[in-house]
């Protein structure tokens, strides 16, 4: 499954949320070294409850609106 999110960064707490068809995603962390995409798969991840590896930025990894591909089993 490959959802659309966008992501905000530098909030006061994380969480996300569904709007329509799309996903918005809240992170603590700011992009930098990456650790604002290593937050958003660990969120993306506990919210579909499946293991980190079977989430994968596949478009927008270094902006706001993301393309993710979500792998359920």
């Amino acid at each position: 499954m490959i959802i659309e999110v966008k992501v905000k960064t530098s909030s006061i707490e994380s969480k996300i949320e569904k709007i329509g068809s799309n996903y918005l995603v809240s992170l603590k962390n700011k992009p930098h070294n990456n650790k604002a995409n290593i937050e958003l798969i660990d969120i993306i991840s506990s919210y579909f409850n499946i293991p980190k590896s079977s989430v994968n930025i596949i478009h927008g990894l270094k902006g706001k609106k993301k393309l993710i591909e979500v792998k359920k089993e």
